[in-house]
């Protein structure tokens, strides 16, 4: 259960070693999320530190994400499939699952991760032919971690910020909409 409480979103990443980095377990733990009607509708494809596409993707990214981003392994593009119907809360759910079990995965097994949503659809989607009626939902970083000490300023900042969350009841009632909502 730690990992739940351990997963961060790390901006520190080390680019060493990406070629010999393993996602097996992290694709299979997405694959196992749950999904409404098991239409499994995520797509997701790869894509290795170094290689053209990994430039094309850090281009399409936003600035403020290229800064971290840059040294990690692998990102994960996921997606839908091709969407024609009117279920897209529950693709995107499904889809949102699938990315969850995959950074607890990726956490389990000691890597760095980072979820973020700062990118250009139409370039991420062009550098990875992805369809048209495919929606590109969120991009996911992977890699070891790295040397804080290595960090610019403001990144070495964020690696350090402890983790908070609101108290359970400013998100949580029974029954009705909670009185600290």
């Amino acid at each position: 259960m730690n990992t739940f409480y351990n997963r961060k979103s790390s901006v520190n990443f080390s680019n060493t070693d990406c070629e010999s980095l393993s996602i097996d377990a992290v694709v299979d733990a997405a694959m196992w999320a749950p999904s409404s009607r098991n239409r499994q509708p995520w797509r997701m494809i790869a894509v290795r530190n170094g290689s053209e596409i990994f430039r094309k993707i850090l281009n399409a990214s936003s600035e403020s994400n290229q800064v971290w981003l840059k040294n990690s392994c692998v990102i994960i593009v996921f997606c839908t499939f091709e969407i024609d119907d009117m279920n897209v809360n529950k693709i995107f759910l499904d889809v949102g699952l699938a990315a969850q079990n995959a950074m607890l995965m990726a956490t389990e097994n000691g890597l760095a991760n980072h979820p973020y949503g700062g990118w250009k659809e139409d370039q991420v989607k062009e550098a990875l032919n992805i369809p048209e009626k495919s929606k590109v939902v969120l991009l996911l970083a992977i890699g070891t971690e790295g040397d804080p000490d290595q960090l610019p300023d403001e990144l070495y900042v964020k690696h350090n910020k402890v983790r908070e969350r609101d108290s359970i009841q400013a998100h949580f009632a029974w029954d009705e909409w909670g009185e600290h909502f």
